[in-house]
């Protein structure tokens, strides 16, 4: 072999070091080194965590939480395997918490965290003028906190995701329907402020509608007709990714549509036209 093919060899080999394949480095280019798939669902049960495991041998899973108004991030517990329900009872109601997760191995070394999601607890009936109506008395039996939208229409802001590009909601809901012409139930996404500007997916008892909030005036971008009983357990699941928003109801994909304004955002709920929400859950997964 010559002198020359010789270093090609050596240059060759070196480039193929700095294209790591532990998906726990920092420096591989596929995973960013660390956990993906962070996702999380509030029910009355607490917040559940839930990841995609990593493909490596004899790890476990460090999970980390903090207050989003105070910051500093806690070791919360450490699990071999997702999922994991954080029923942690001196959670305080109504208020916002970041979960985290990363990666270690036997011998402690931990990779970095990744992108965080943010929950806020559904515990306390609210009052609030700027989360919307809340209340503990909508009418129903079992006294959980639901969204009051009677006589008058309410929107409830909740922050469960911020700053974050690609995502899916999930949403479980019921209600109580009133007098209204059209009770509603709303799901925001990639919004600045709910009903201002970004995207929201209206259902309704006959249609499904996505908008396109502009300054608080509306442009519809897709529209369905489906029959929901708004007074049965729904379950509405919205995903965007790039440009693509899908929206789908009780298992079936009812709008697919294109809209390039708004690239990120927060995502919530509301109610409108004498319609009283109870929401069972909420579950955010990132989308890659």
């Amino acid at each position: 072999m010559t002198r020359a093919a010789i270093l090609s060899v050596l240059v060759l080999q070196g480039c193929l070091r700095l294209e790591p394949t532990n998906p726990l480095d920092p420096a591989n280019l596929a995973t960013g080194g660390y956990v993906h798939g962070l996702g999380a669902t509030w029910s009355d049960r607490g917040a559940e965590l839930h990841w995609d495991t990593v493909d490596l041998e004899d790890l476990a899973y460090n999970l980390y939480r903090q207050e989003k108004w105070y910051g500093g991030w806690e070791s919360l517990t450490v699990t071999p395997a997702p999922p994991f329900l954080d029923g942690d009872t001196s959670l305080v109601g109504l208020n916002y918490y970041q979960y985290s997760v990363t990666a270690r191995g036997t011998s402690g070394r931990e990779s970095r965290l990744g992108p965080y999601v943010e929950v806020i607890t559904l515990v306390d009936p609210l009052d609030d003028e700027e989360l919307g109506n809340w209340t503990d008395d909508a009418g129903f039996d079992d006294g959980a906190l639901a969204l009051r939208s009677t006589p008058a229409s309410s929107i409830a802001a909740t922050a469960l995701i911020q700053s974050w590009a690609d995502h899916q909601v999930e949403v479980v809901f019921y209600g109580a329907v009133g007098p209204g012409d059209e009770p509603t139930f709303n799901v925001f996404f990639r919004s600045y402020w709910p009903g201002e500007n970004g995207y929201v997916a209206s259902i309704t008892e006959e249609r499904v509608r996505l908008h396109r909030m502009e300054d608080g005036s509306p442009f519809r971008l897709a529209e369905a007709s489906i029959a929901v009983d708004l007074t049965a357990t729904n379950t509405v699941q919205v995903t965007a990714l790039g440009p693509d928003i899908g929206i789908t109801v009780n298992g079936t994909l009812v709008i697919e549509a294109t809209d390039y304004t708004y690239s990120l955002g927060h995502i919530g709920f509301g109610a409108e036209d004498s319609f009283d929400a109870r929401v069972d859950s909420l579950s955010v997964f990132q989308t890659e």
